[in-house]
């Protein structure tokens, strides 16, 4: 056990010294830290040691310990009063279109894999899932260097935030159908969706209110801090509890958290607080891609390359015809500002999939026939996104004349 920490400890420690080195090359950091925990793995392992860690592990490490910490940070640091002027338009990206995402992602899957015994419908349907979730921060970063307008970052990264709660519930749900049978019933599953997302989104709001009550009594920082993070954790097990979701739970205990934050007359302690969920965002998302280059094998890319592909070509494929779908539609509603036509085409490459996507893939229970499949094409979609979209995305506003 002791050389298992030590292991991960400098696996961490490596991470910190080459992170500036990696971005001034402009190689997406997550990338590296894939390569480097694969390659530090199999040296370690060469060398009689072991990790430590077990399939049997990765669920509860994933979703108790790392995906309340990316949750909460991503809502906490949100620009929440510019989230809400485009919230109309947020929701209809991360909702509606990614269950179309996810469904076209799906029937892509199964019909490409064309393996109704060894890949059945229910496979494909939480391989959509795992895919519909969207990471763009290697992006937003371009973003960033190139100053492009405040509405499409917040419009790219609040799809995101609520993206990824929806589809950690629908995974779940799906799961749920995988393990202990049944038939996918679009109505029973409709409902028990809206059950245990807007059941979150109760108790999040719950327990937002509870911290918002002490918080009026302290005013230390470090108690400020503790006091979050046992908001963010503690809305997620207390949703677990009542059966619903604690990643939404999470989501909107954030939101609320950080916006009334924001309206404190106290810049200091919004830094603080703002530096803490950083760091903690940032050890969970290098924690999880570290984790998936500890798992990942070459024998998922030299035997499942063509299911891989298949995989990317549906991602593409399905966002693309969501984003077409929703976005006119959108436009027309009242309330709903349109956006540039060519915001299209950096809203379609900005799909990167990340941290959830390894993290759902992660978690996959290994009694299910299929879940080395579904690993292997999450594990080829993240690394195409991430090497191909993330890297281009520059080239891309540049082409475009997006930014300033």
């Amino acid at each position: 056990m002791n050389a298992a920490l030590l292991f991960f400890i400098a696996l961490i420690a490596t991470a910190l010294a080459m992170q500036s080195w990696v971005e001034r090359v402009r190689v997406p950091f997550s990338v590296f830290l894939v390569v480097l925990g694969f390659l530090a793995s199999e040296a370690f392992i060469a060398a009689g040691g072991d990790t430590g860690l077990r399939w049997q592990h990765f669920g509860t490490l994933v979703f108790h310990v790392l995906l309340p910490a990316l949750i909460f940070e991503a809502a906490f640091n949100i620009d929440a009063r510019l989230l809400w002027r485009n919230l109309g338009l947020v929701l209809l990206l991360s909702i509606p279109m990614m269950v179309i995402s996810a469904g076209v992602t799906g029937a892509l899957l199964f019909y490409g894999l064309d393996h109704a015994s060894g890949f059945p419908w229910i496979a494909a349907l939480l391989g959509g899932a795992i895919l519909a979730a969207t990471d763009p921060g290697a992006v937003l970063a371009s973003f960033r260097r190139l100053g492009v307008p405040a509405r499409l970052s917040v419009l790219t990264d609040g799809e995101s935030l609520f993206n990824d709660a929806t589809a950690v519930v629908l995974f779940m749900l799906l799961l749920g159908l995988a393990q202990h049978g049944g038939s996918i019933e679009a109505g029973a599953v409709g409902l028990a969706f809206l059950r245990v997302f807007f059941g979150g989104i109760l108790v999040g709001a719950g327990i937002a209110g509870i911290a918002s009550v002490i918080r009026l009594g302290s005013r230390e920082p470090i108690a400020v801090g503790v006091l979050t993070l046992l908001s963010a954790y503690g809305s997620y097990f207390v949703a677990e509890s009542v059966a619903v979701s604690g990643v939404v739970a999470t989501l909107s205990t954030g939101l609320l958290l950080g916006h009334l934050e924001r309206r404190r007359n106290d810049s200091d302690g919004r830094r603080s607080l703002h530096l803490l969920w950083e760091y903690q965002g940032w050890l969970a998302n290098t924690l999880i891609f570290l984790l998936a280059g500890v798992s990942v094998q070459i024998t998922m890319f030299s035997e499942q390359w063509q299911a891989i592909s298949i995989g990317v070509a549906a991602v593409l494929a399905a966002r693309a015809l969501g984003l077409l779908l929703v976005v006119p539609l959108a436009s027309q509603l009242p309330g709903i500002d349109a956006i540039p036509l060519r915001w299209l085409t950096v809203l379609h490459w900005s799909g990167v999939r990340g941290a959830v996507t390894l993290a759902l893939a992660l978690s996959l229970p290994t009694d299910l026939p299929y879940w080395w499949t579904l690993q292997s094409i999450s594990y080829g979609v993240v690394l195409f996104t991430l090497l191909v979209q993330a890297t281009s995305m520059e080239a891309l506003l540049r082409r475009l004349k997006i930014s300033d």
